[in-house]
């Protein structure tokens, strides 16, 4: 369970990125139509939040594989 998680771990992290961003801004759009000043707050947090996130996310994936590498140049000595 933990390769399968693992192989398609990034995979299924990448769409939920791209669904999460279109949420973000259809509902800043949307909030744009209702009340400009919420729709620009909603956009910006949003973003601010969702680049944080993710790159959080990614930053431990990349870790991850660098620790594996290291492992593995270890093991080979």
């Amino acid at each position: 369970m933990k390769k399968f998680i693992v192989d398609f771990g990034r995979g299924l992290i990448d769409i939920s990125a791209w669904v999460v961003l279109a949420g973000i801004i259809v509902s800043g759009i949307i909030m744009l139509f209702a009340n400009p000043f919420a729709g620009i707050i909603t956009l910006l947090a949003g973003l601010i939040g969702f680049i944080a996130f993710y790159y959080l996310i990614y930053l431990f994936i990349d870790i991850r594989d660098l620790l594996q590498e290291i492992v593995q140049k270890h093991n080979m000595q």
